[in-house]
C-alpha cells in the first residue's frame, strides 16, 4: 500500500499529465486504495483469535473479569464458561493449521471437565480437560482443510465448574500454494 502511494507521488512530480489526472480523479483513487486494503484483510490468515473479542458469538458466558472492576485493564481477560455455555469463534485457516485452546478451570471442573468441540456442522469430539495450572494448553482437533470455518466449543462439568477461554493459538501449517 505504501508502495502504491509512493509510486504516485513519484509520478506526479515527473509527469503533468499524470498529476492532472490525480487532481482530477482523486475520490476514485482513494476507493480503489480502500477496496485493496479490504482485500488484503480478507485474505489474511488468523493466527490468534481471542475469545472475548466481538467476533465470537457467545451462547451464555461473561467476560473475565466482570465489568465494573477497578483497573480492569491489569487482570487477565477471558470469557467465562459454566456447565452447557458455548462460543462459536470464526477462523480463516491454512492448510495443516493446528488449533490450541489456553485457559484455564475453575471450581468442580478442575477435577472433571470436558470440552465438546465441533467443527462447522461436523461430528462432536469431546476432549477431558483437568488442571491445577494457571494457564492450559488444549490442543483441539485438527479443521477440516483450509479456508474459512466455524469453531464450536462448550464446556460440561459438573455444578459449580466453569472454565476461563483466554484465546486460540493457531500454529501455521504448510504455506498456500502460489
Amino acid at each position: 500500500m505504501v508502495g502504491i502511494v509512493l509510486l504516485a507521488a513519484w509520478l506526479a512530480t515527473r509527469s503533468t499529465a499524470a498529476a492532472a489526472v490525480m487532481r482530477r480523479s482523486w475520490i476514485a483513487l482513494w476507493l480503489v486504495a480502500a477496496a485493496g486494503l479490504v482485500l488484503t484483510l480478507g485474505l489474511r490468515f488468523d493466527s490468534v483469535v481471542e475469545v472475548e473479542a466481538p467476533q465470537v458469538r457467545k451462547s451464555g458466558g461473561s467476560p473475565m473479569p466482570p465489568a465494573g472492576t477497578v483497573s480492569r485493564f491489569s487482570h487477565r481477560r477471558a470469557w467465562r464458561l459454566d456447565p452447557g455455555n458455548r462460543v462459536t469463534v470464526p477462523l480463516h485457516l491454512r492448510s495443516g493449521t493446528e488449533v490450541v485452546l489456553e485457559g484455564w478451570l475453575m471450581g468442580k471442573a478442575r477435577h472433571r471437565g470436558w470440552l465438546e468441540v465441533r467443527w462447522d456442522e461436523g461430528d462432536t469430539v469431546v476432549i477431558p480437560w483437568r488442571g491445577e495450572g494457571a494457564t492450559e494448553r488444549v490442543p483441539l482437533p485438527p479443521p477440516p482443510g483450509p479456508g474459512h470455518h466455524r469453531l464450536g466449543i462448550t464446556l460440561r462439568s459438573p455444578p459449580q465448574g466453569a472454565a476461563a477461554l483466554d484465546r486460540l493459538v493457531l500454529n501455521p501449517g504448510e504455506e498456500p500454494p502460489g
